[in-house]
């Protein structure tokens, strides 16, 4: 019993925290749900890429790529993951670095034709952290 009511505080709290993190108003917001693993010299993202809200005049994001971003703004590694819908869409995301980034982004060009509000992570302290930018030039390595 207290095995189910532990793991029914911790959907509780991960829906409260996604609420917080989610912006607010007429942006599409871009968001990875899922598990980032590090070790000293490789990356594994293994989740889902969604897209929530409406996007307007625009059908889908082509070439959503993520990027495995250095310290100091350099690409390390990149990978395709595909198009996804602008409207509710969702993009799996399984992907293998031989690289342990700083930052971690997901980009396409197409998301700045729309507004726009993108999560990415910053590794802080031992850990990965949650960021959001609304402009292209927000996000590490593409300023």
């Amino acid at each position: 019993m207290k095995t189910y009511f532990f793991i029914l505080i911790a959907i509780i709290a991960a829906v409260s925290l996604t609420a917080c993190t989610t912006p607010q108003g007429d942006e599409v917001a871009v968001n990875y749900y899922g598990n980032i693993n590090t070790s000293n010299d490789s990356t594994e993202l293994n989740g889902d890429l969604l897209t929530e809200r409406s996007a307007g005049d625009q059908d889908k994001f082509d070439d959503v790529t993520v990027y495995f971003v250095g310290e100091n703004g350099s690409i390390l590694a990149e990978e395709r993951l595909g198009d996804i819908n602008a409207t509710y869409g969702s993009l799996n995301v399984s992907v293998s670095s031989g690289v342990r980034p700083h930052y971690i982004v997901f980009n396409s060009d197409d998301f700045w034709d729309e507004k726009v509000d993108v999560q990415y992570w910053e590794y802080v302290d031992g850990q990965f952290v949650t960021r959001r930018t609304a402009s292209r030039s927000g996000l590490p390595g593409f300023d």
